[in-house]
């Protein structure tokens, strides 16, 4: 089995998705639909985004259409992984009672069919190890996304045009995936069409890319690659060491910076749906009208509610700064000592979907060099 890198055009991408089928997998990728880049099902490498850009800036997004004919020019878009492997709503157990009384308990355990993801960005990848951390690493698996995850299959895509809200180089990753998939793709931009450089990283994606026509690929298609990574990673350089700033968060709890914040930021919550890390969820149990059938269903929470830390008379963290600060405090600081490492990737998402532009690269910097 081979691991040195491969080359590709995108007729053998085709033939790399209709094999996945074949083998049983939904294949789903970057698709464009309703003005976003989001996770849809693919049928061929035609129905990737092709041509298209995105402009991302806080509280900003929009699609823009370009001469060049490249595949995964578009970066993040609102959806990521998460949404597949850790879905906003599962069934945990249904109960019915018989006429005579009798209880039935059924607990859902899921069996999903094998899903495959094109277009797998770097932040993602390093996203997944933290959500398969919380939600594997324990004694309490989330048995939702343990059977999900246990089904992947990863196509992962190099960024080569990062957006506006991007810094997962100030994170300590990215642009460049370095583990987590089954196969890597870069893609080589070129009049004739894309070429693209394929490395596989697990025994069923050297098989794969066994099974398609590649080519080994040359030192100048390398070389490019090289080439288009340092450009990407240039076009991050961040102005503060966010991994330095964020540990130093914690120690300025009492700053007014918070309520300052809370006065701009609605809670809706945006950032910690829209986040490839944030995994809080809420249990919501409901019972017939009849009372003959009850079911607990698991929903994705979010810090920003005032029910989230509801205890006794009302809320813990009554006040819009201090969820906005138990948010970030843990992203970027106590994160770091649940689990030895930040719990953000750098991927912009918060940033650009929050509605009133909130950036969190700013307010990072700005509390950690506070006074108060």
């Amino acid at each position: 089995m081979y691991r040195s890198p491969r080359s590709f055009a995108a007729a053998s991408g085709n033939a790399m998705l209709a094999l996945l089928a074949e083998q049983g997998f939904e294949v789903i990728g970057p698709r464009r639909i309703d003005e976003a880049i989001v996770y849809a099902p693919l049928g061929t490498f035609d129905d990737l985004p092709i041509g298209v850009t995105d402009r991302q800036m806080p509280g900003r997004y929009s699609l823009h259409d370009s001469d060049r004919r490249s595949y995964f020019d578009a970066a993040v878009g609102p959806h990521s992984v998460k949404h597949h492997l850790h879905p906003s709503s599962s069934t945990v157990w249904d109960i019915t009672r018989s006429d005579d009384g009798a209880l039935s308990i059924e607990m859902h355990r899921p069996e999903p069919a094998p899903l495959a993801v094109i277009g797998v960005r770097p932040c993602d990848l390093v996203a997944l190890e933290k959500q398969d951390r919380v939600l594997m690493g324990g004694p309490h698996i989330n048995p939702v996304y343990a059977a999900n995850r246990r089904r992947l299959f990863i196509v992962a895509v190099n960024c080569n045009h990062p957006s506006g809200t991007c810094f997962c180089t100030a994170m300590g990753n990215g642009p460049t995936a370095v583990r987590g998939f089954d196969i890597l793709l870069t893609e080589l931009p070129g009049d004739e069409g894309s070429e693209f450089v394929a490395t596989a990283g697990t025994d069923a994606g050297g098989r794969l890319l066994e099974s398609i026509d590649t080519d080994a690929a040359t030192p100048e298609q390398l070389e490019r690659a090289a080439e288009l990574a340092a450009a990407a990673a240039d076009e991050m350089r961040a102005e503060v060491d966010l991994l330095e700033a964020g540990t130093h968060l914690k120690e300025h709890l009492d700053s007014e910076m918070w309520a300052e914040i809370g006065e701009r930021c609605l809670a809706c919550a945006n950032c910690t749906m829209s986040c490839p890390t944030c995994f809080c969820t809420d249990l919501i149990d409901t019972t017939s009208i009849a009372s003959v059938s009850s079911r607990r269903t698991r929903v994705w929470d979010s810090c920003f509610t005032g029910s989230f830390s509801h205890m006794g008379p009302g809320p813990v963290r009554g006040s819009i700064g201090s969820r906005y600060r138990q948010w970030l405090v843990h992203k970027f600081s106590t994160w770091h000592d649940q689990f030895g490492e930040s719990g953000c990737v750098g991927c912009g998402r918060c940033i650009t979907w929050c509605p009133v532009g909130i950036d969190v690269r700013r307010e990072v910097a700005r509390i950690s060099r506070s006074g108060t």
